[in-house]
């Protein structure tokens, strides 16, 4: 029989993908390092094509389109950022969700506000 090639597990990452990964990890260290109080502080967000401008959102603005999260939303993005309570810590607290729901609700979370900053 002929060789067989290995199977891809995840398709190969597109340059939009590798912005919005970008993207997550800027909010995620900005909403961590940054107090909700230095609410003039900036970040700065890729476009997420090549040739698309950036944008630059302020802490203070983060917070507002945080508040309007689905509720479960906001709160995993503030006991696991804002608060930096472990996922162990957050699942408790949201009365034993599961470790992997935190992951996907922070992950959602963080794109709801890139899509919104960016204007979709």
């Amino acid at each position: 029989m002929g060789q067989r090639l290995p199977r891809l597990s995840h398709p190969p990452v597109t340059s939009a993908d590798a912005r919005r990964v970008e993207n997550r990890q800027r909010l995620r260290e900005f909403l961590r390092a940054t107090p909700r109080e230095e609410a003039e502080s900036r970040v700065e967000l890729l476009g997420l094509t090549p040739g698309a401008p950036g944008v630059v959102v302020t802490r203070a603005w983060l917070t507002a389109a945080i508040e309007e999260l689905r509720p479960q939303m906001r709160q995993v993005l503030r006991l696991t950022l804002e608060e930096r309570r472990t996922r162990r810590e957050a699942r408790e607290y949201l009365h034993g969700i599961s470790e992997r729901t935190v992951e996907r609700e922070q992950a959602a979370g963080l794109d709801e506000l890139m899509d919104r900053a960016m204007g979709r």
